[in-house]
C-alpha cells in the first residue's frame, strides 16, 4: 500500500506540473517528508516507479528534452514508444 501512495504522488505531481524537471520534481518529492523521510528522489528510484506505474497503470511517463533540460511528463494517448 505504501508503494502505491508514492506512486500516485509522482502521478499526480507530473500531471498537475504538466511538464516538470527531474530536479524540480525530486525537490519536491524531499519536501513532501510525509512520503519521503526528506530524502531526494534518486533518478534509478524514479526510472523503476516510472516501469512500475506503466505496468500496473498503464500510465506512461515520457521525457523531452528541451533547452538542456529532461523534461518529464504524463503521455496522453496511443501506444508506449
Amino acid at each position: 500500500m505504501e508503494q502505491l501512495r508514492k506512486y500516485t504522488w509522482l502521478i499526480e505531481k507530473i500531471r498537475m506540473a504538466r511538464k516538470i524537471s527531474h530536479k524540480d520534481l525530486s525537490d519536491k518529492w524531499e519536501r513532501a517528508v510525509d512520503y519521503s523521510d526528506g530524502r531526494p528522489l534518486h533518478r534509478a528510484t524514479f526510472n523503476r516507479w516510472r516501469e512500475a506505474i506503466y505496468s500496473q497503470f498503464g500510465i506512461m511517463i515520457d521525457c523531452q528534452r528541451t533547452g538542456g533540460y529532461l523534461l518529464l511528463y504524463i503521455q496522453s494517448g496511443g501506444d508506449r514508444r
